[in-house]
C-alpha cells in the first residue's frame, strides 16, 4: 500500500488540483480528495473488485477514482 501511495500520490493530487477552481481550492484540499480516493481503492481492492495486470492499468484506475471523487466534492461544495 505504501509503495502504491508513494508512486502515484503527487500525480493524483495534481489531477485533483486541476479539477478544482481557485475559489474551491480555498475550501477543499486536493490531499483530502486523494485520501478519499486511496481509501476507496484499497477497500475495493481488498474485496477483490479489481484485476490489475499492468501498472498502466493501475494508474488509469486510480486517476479515474480521483476524478470521480473530485467531481463529487465539487458538486457537494
Amino acid at each position: 500500500a505504501r509503495a502504491i501511495y508513494e508512486r502515484y500520490a503527487q500525480r493524483l493530487a495534481a489531477v485533483a488540483r486541476g479539477r478544482l477552481s481557485l475559489p474551491l481550492r480555498a475550501r477543499l484540499d486536493p490531499e483530502d480528495v486523494l485520501q478519499s480516493a486511496y481509501r476507496s481503492f484499497f477497500r475495493r481492492a481488498a474485496a477483490g473488485d479489481f484485476a490489475i495486470e499492468r501498472s498502466g492499468e493501475l494508474w488509469k484506475l486510480l486517476a479515474a477514482i480521483t476524478v470521480r471523487k473530485t467531481l463529487s466534492q465539487v458538486e457537494h461544495h
